[in-house]
């Protein structure tokens, strides 16, 4: 007969991977990345999603600063929102083309949240498994730290539908200390009832082609087992205006490790990014976003 939720009381670890509530063993999850996992035999539980262990690249923009600002004053500010009666949560909105750092951002919010808050990461899925991951996580650790990941929600809602996503985030099913990451390629497809309730998103913010500034930091961290020297990188970063971060990562690997010239390189990807939507069709068609893309 297998368990009620509010029947489990820490994890039962099964192999290496894979945790699921039991009425003993395993007290605590470690901090770290899970996804919500479900049995036949076992019912809801986690799959811990093991590290890429790639470098984390710190880009120098407005868009990055106040996000990652905001997320690390709110997890100082759990006193504050509890003498208030408010519930310790927090919404950010990601919109822009793809590959152009939302990622970036992303890994570093966990990795703060693992290193310095001894939190989890959940990467969402379908909705119905995560709403039972969250409530068997709170029912075991009522007070771990979560980050949730709803990357290319566009995609998502368009498989599994919105409503269950929005209750989640807005706090109808899920308890607090909890903050909600949203991306999405494509913020105009997202319905105004979506993006514009009030608590949902606290912050949305626009994140763009990346500048030479951000071109320049990207191939010096790319290119350090290579020793790129300075004149290089800014050769390349000069070279790559327009391009997003997964055209300069193939350049990279075609000049570096597969042995193509660079201009041949450089020309083979302009062809391909004809081919992507541009920055300004994107801005253009934003819903329910001020020009700042901040709200």
């Amino acid at each position: 007969m297998r368990l009620k939720i509010s029947e489990k009381k820490v994890w039962s670890r099964v192999g290496d991977d894979l945790f699921f509530g039991s009425p003993r063993t395993i007290k605590e999850l470690k901090p770290g990345i899970y996804s919500p996992y479900w049995t036949d035999s076992m019912g809801y539980g986690l799959k811990s999603v093991p590290s890429t262990g790639e470098r984390i690249i710190t880009l120098k923009s407005k868009e990055y600063e106040i996000v990652l600002k905001d997320i690390q004053k709110f997890w100082r500010s759990k006193k504050q929102y509890d003498e208030n009666n408010i519930l310790y949560r927090r919404g950010i909105l990601m919109h822009g083309p793809p590959g152009c750092g939302k990622s970036f951002l992303i890994k570093r919010l966990a990795q703060e949240i693992i290193n310095e808050h001894n939190g989890i990461v959940l990467l969402a899925e379908d909705p119905t498994n995560l709403k039972n991951a969250i409530q068997l996580i709170r029912t075991i650790q009522p007070d771990i730290p979560i980050l949730v990941i709803y990357e290319d929600f566009d995609t998502m809602i368009k498989e599994y539908g919105s409503s269950l996503y929005l209750q989640l985030m807005d706090g109808f099913i899920s308890t607090g200390n909890i903050v909600n990451i949203v991306t999405t390629n494509h913020a105009e497809s997202l319905e105004e009832r979506i993006v514009n309730r009030p608590g949902r998103f606290d912050i949305r913010v626009h994140i763009g082609l990346p500048d030479l500034v951000n071109r320049k930091i990207y191939f010096k961290e790319i290119g350090m087992k290579d020793k790129l020297k300075v004149k290089e990188v800014n050769d390349w970063a000069n070279k790559t205006d327009g391009f997003t971060f997964a055209h300069m990562n193939e350049l990279y690997t075609s000049v570096s490790i597969m042995g193509y010239g660079l201009e041949d390189s450089i020309e083979r990807l302009e062809d391909m990014h004809k081919d992507i939507q541009s920055e300004k069709l994107t801005k253009k068609t934003r819903v329910g976003f001020s020009s700042s893309g901040r709200h």
